[in-house]
């Protein structure tokens, strides 16, 4: 498991946070909650495999609530008939609706 802690200011666009999956994993839950600087601040993510190929929505079992959005996928993934490797490093790429700070990740 590894957590990441940090801000992504209200001028950022996106924030990216990197995290290593090895061959033997076969199922990978990503969490993102933060403390919004206004009830109705929110962020969201896309997730990103190590051969650069954003996964679909659709592929992903997504939960989320008023301050958090947590996605898990099963491994290995196949997109379009295409096996995606998973072994390496992956991106979660955080974006913004509005605003947040304090924003917090973890890969179980």
């Amino acid at each position: 498991m590894k957590t990441v802690s940090g801000i992504i200011a209200r001028t950022e666009s996106q924030k990216e946070e990197l995290f290593s999956i090895n061959s033997s994993v076969r199922k990978a839950t990503f969490i993102l909650s933060w403390r919004g600087g206004s009830p109705g601040d929110s962020l969201t993510f896309d997730l990103t495999a190590p051969n650069n190929i954003t996964i679909p929505v659709q592929m992903q079992t997504i939960k989320t609530g008023s301050f958090y959005r947590i996605a898990t996928i099963k491994l290995p993934l196949d997109i379009r008939r295409n096996r995606i490797e998973h072994a390496g490093t992956w991106k979660l790429v955080i974006k913004p609706a509005l605003s947040a700070d304090n924003v917090r990740t973890a890969l179980i």
